[in-house]
């Protein structure tokens, strides 16, 4: 679950919906600036999908009892995460090897420096799963320039999702964010990496802009109180909670 804290609520996104944004930015990706095209559907499909790992987990929020708010993506226990993360990729590996070998590195990235025992192995693990797909895939060594620009395509758009999950309409407060989309200088599109700001509470603008025209997507989000009882208040409020809907318009400079 992907959360935002507001003054008076809180603002849930399901992960599973922040990643189909994420495909919509990869299908308006700019023609021109795309690299293997012959990977062009496998890599829509993983973009759309990268979090379905998550689905089941967001159909309910899981209420955490240190802070009597739910669980988000950046604060929910590493060992069921990591978990999921893993059954995700196994289930992936079987029947979309490529994608698989995107989504194990998108995955991966984020233990690189890990210091827990779990986050290690785990990295570890991804590492050889990487080479077992590399090697079911028959990719030879020039292949892998277009799967590190597959993977960064797909860091760049989760990145965007997050932008306008995580940031209030309006207003570039994520620490994230503030110096520019990581890796995304390695896009092709410019030496410096991509950046993007809330030109006003309906339109963010991007430079410089990597897709073929300006667009809009639909943010759906649940506003919920910021403080539960218990597990069971929680989950009755989250199904009484109606699917609220922004309209968010992407345009460049």
């Amino acid at each position: 679950m992907i959360i935002r804290e507001q003054e008076n609520n809180l603002l849930l996104i399901t992960q599973p919906h922040h990643a189909a944004l994420s495909g919509t930015f990869a299908e308006h990706w700019k023609v021109t600036a795309f690299r293997g095209f012959d990977q062009l559907e496998e890599v829509l499909y993983t973009v759309r999908n990268h979090d379905r790992c998550w689905e089941e987990v967001d159909k309910t929020p899981r209420w955490n009892p240190e802070t009597e708010q739910p669980y988000s993506f950046e604060n929910y226990p590493e060992q069921p995460k990591i978990r999921f993360y893993t059954q995700g990729l196994d289930c992936m590996e079987r029947d979309h090897p490529y994608p698989a070998l995107l989504c194990s590195k998108h995955f991966a990235s984020f233990y690189v420096s890990c210091g827990e025992t779990e986050g290690r192995e785990f990295y570890r693990l991804e590492q050889l799963r990487q080479e077992r797909l590399i090697g079911r895939l028959g990719l030879r060594k020039q292949d892998l320039e277009e799967v590190a620009f597959h993977f960064h395509l797909l860091q760049f758009c989760d990145n965007l999702s997050l932008f306008i999950c995580l940031n209030e309409e309006g207003k570039n407060q994520h620490p994230w964010f503030q110096k520019g989309f990581a890796n995304s200088e390695k896009l092709g599109i410019d030496a410096r990496p991509v950046k993007a700001d809330w030109n006003d509470p309906d339109t963010v603008r991007i430079l410089p802009f990597p897709f073929d025209e300006p667009f809009a997507v639909e943010l759906e989000y649940r506003e919920l109180p910021k403080r539960f009882p218990d597990q069971e208040t929680l989950s009755r409020l989250w199904e009484e909670a109606p699917v609220q809907k922004k309209r968010i318009h992407f345009r460049g400079g």
